[in-house]
Order: C-alpha cells, then structure tokens, then sequence
C-alpha cells in the first residue's frame, strides 16, 4: 500500500551557467535601401573670367562687369597715332572694382576692357 504525498519541498539552488552555444549560420541579405538626396554641385574647377567691352569716339570711355562680377584687370586700345602719353586715366571704377575706364585729355575714339571675375 502507497502512503499519502508529502508536502512541496523547498526550491533548489540555481545550478550553474551552461557553455555557450555555436555561432549559428549567416542570414540572407536584406534589401536595397532608398536613393539618397542629391547634394548641391560643387563650383567649377579653373579661373573664371569674362572679358567686356566698350567703345567712345569722345576720348572717355567706361566699361562695367556683370551683375555679381569684379574687375580684376582692364586697358584700352586707342585709335589715334598721339600715343599713350594723351591718355590722362586708365584706372579701374568703384571699390571694389566692378569696371574700367579710360580717359585722353583730347577728342579720340578708345576702346575699354575689362576682365571680370566672381
């Protein structure tokens, strides 16, 4: 004959950590993420310049750059045999500079240049 069950006995200790398992296999690759945004372009490589003109038949002539360009340089061509010594101003307008200009202390047709850059 069988007795009666006892009472729940008491809870045990915690046994100790098992070992680590294996490194299980590599999943499969995921998929292609989304386009990014476009970044803004870069400036252009080399010297910008821009060359402008003008032409007076008075002997006083003024050339000016381009809206968001600088004068960095300038001259004239002179149509008349008196030479360079009638030329009173060839000077660069404003400041910063943003043209050119020429003046001969007589009536002459000059051509001005001006190279501009930004």
């Amino acid at each position: 004959m069988q007795g009666a069950q006892g009472g729940t006995g008491a809870q045990g200790t915690q046994g100790s950590q098992g070992v680590q398992g294996f490194q299980g296999t590599q999943g499969t690759q995921g998929f292609q993420g989304t386009q990014g945004f476009q970044g803004v372009q870069g400036t252009k490589a080399g010297a910008q310049s821009t060359i402008v003109t003008a032409t007076s038949a008075t002997g006083n002539a003024t050339v000016l750059c381009p809206a968001g360009t600088f004068a960095v340089g300038g001259g004239y061509a002179d149509s008349s045999s008196a030479g360079a010594d009638n030329i009173m101003f060839n000077r660069p307008v404003g400041s910063p500079a943003t043209g050119w200009q020429v003046t001969a202390n007589n009536t002459r047709t000059i051509t001005v240049y001006a190279v501009c850059t930004p």
